[in-house]
């Protein structure tokens, strides 16, 4: 009988342990210390961005319709591996100066490669409006946003003469 009772113990914590959890882990978590500085001058970031923050547009008359092609921004990529990005115009109004196009050279910099952005400008009447360009940056998972404003100044007559 003592053995019967003794086999029941054993068989009776046997299944306890088998149903109980036994300590392992199924996920986990684990923080990485990130520093994250920002550069003072916008050339040396990883996304580099070179050029004025005013940019001019000269027209003939306020009936003009010509719409210059003006270099905005150029874009470096010094980051150690290519990347893509994208890029759009928030804060343009209809009203001049008014954007008719964005675009790049190329969407794709491999490392050390530049690319000019442009935009056709409309410029009717001497305006200034500001824009605000959002870049949309990703390489291998990891995905940043920048914003960068530059000031449109229309110059020119006003009416024809």
């Amino acid at each position: 009988m003592t053995h019967r009772w003794l086999w029941t113990a054993i068989a009776l914590v046997g299944t306890v342990l088998l149903v109980t959890a036994t300590g392992g882990f199924s996920a986990g978590q684990i923080d990485r210390p990130v520093s994250i500085t920002v550069a003072e001058n916008p050339e040396n970031a990883i996304v580099g961005l070179s050029g004025s923050d005013n940019v001019t547009v000269t027209y003939g008359s306020s009936n003009d319709t010509k719409q210059p092609t003006v270099e905005l921004f150029t874009v470096t990529n010094n980051f150690e591996s290519s990347f893509e990005f994208s890029i759009q115009i928030v804060g343009d109004t209809n009203t001049p100066p008014d954007h008719q196009s964005l675009s790049a050279e190329k969407y794709s910099l491999a490392p050390g490669e530049s690319t000019k952005v442009t935009a056709n400008v409309v410029c009717s009447s001497q305006e200034t409006e500001t824009w605000t360009i959002y870049l949309e940056v990703s390489s291998s998972g990891v995905e940043a946003e920048i914003q960068h404003d530059i000031s449109i100044v229309c110059a020119g007559p006003t009416s024809t003469g």
